[in-house]
């Protein structure tokens, strides 16, 4: 395994036909199951084989089946001979790593820096399952209550402001109509019964005072002349 992966460090995982050499695919395919196909198509997104220490691997770039999996990361410990695959999605890692040699149990598989958030995720399932529930409650309930909050603003908008607005120009209108016109008319009516009463009778007095002084006058004017 040494032999072939250290010279093709550098290379593109794809162009090199890795994950199709038998001493590869013949541990991958019964490691992985039904999630073979999946992990290999992620891990050829890969732009190039890289080693660190005694870890050679590959990490995804981009996932072109979100659907499935996310992130893809494949190490094989030249130490362990242990070969390991993760698959990412939605924040929740799972490890398929084989057992290594000469161990009794199950070996926890090493992760080269760039893999190591990942396969945390995977470590800590508590952690994530929180976080998981977190998510689920801000879709669930958080922005179900920004929405109903939202409406209740709307329909308060629709039937108490709008309707109230209505309302006070109604009752304007209404003031006009009942209160202000009315004044009007009033102050009209008001205006003609004062020229009725006062000013006609005051210039209809005028009148006969100037005609009583005229016919005094005239009364006046012959007893002047036989003086």
């Amino acid at each position: 395994m040494w032999a072939m992966l250290k010279p093709l460090v550098g290379l593109d995982p794809k162009e090199v036909n890795l994950f199709e050499q038998p001493l590869i695919k013949n541990r991958l395919q019964p490691l992985l199951g039904e999630h073979y196909q999946t992990a290999v198509t992620l891990l050829n997104t890969a732009d190039a084989i890289k080693q660190q220490g005694p870890l050679f691997y590959v990490a995804s770039n981009y996932t072109p089946i979100p659907l499935l999996a996310e992130k893809a990361g494949f190490v094989w410990n030249a130490d362990t001979n242990q070969m390991a695959v993760l698959l990412s999605t939605g924040g929740v890692t799972e490890v398929f790593a084989e057992a290594a040699q000469q161990q009794a149990k199950a070996l926890i598989p090493s992760w080269p820096d760039e893999l190591v958030e990942y396969a945390n995720m995977a470590r800590q399932p508590e952690k994530l399952l929180q976080q998981t529930i977190e998510q689920q409650k801000q879709q669930l309930i958080e922005q179900p209550q920004q929405q109903l909050q939202q409406a209740i603003e709307q329909q308060k908008q629709q039937l108490i402001e709008l309707p109230q607005q209505q309302l006070q120009q109604a009752l304007e209108q209404q003031k006009q109509q009942l209160i202000e016109q009315p004044q009007q008319q009033l102050q009209q009516t008001l205006q003609q019964q004062k020229q009725q009463v006062i000013e006609q009778p005051q210039q209809q007095l005028q009148q006969t005072l100037q005609q009583q002084k005229q016919q005094v006058q005239d009364a006046a004017a012959p007893v002047s002349g036989q003086d």
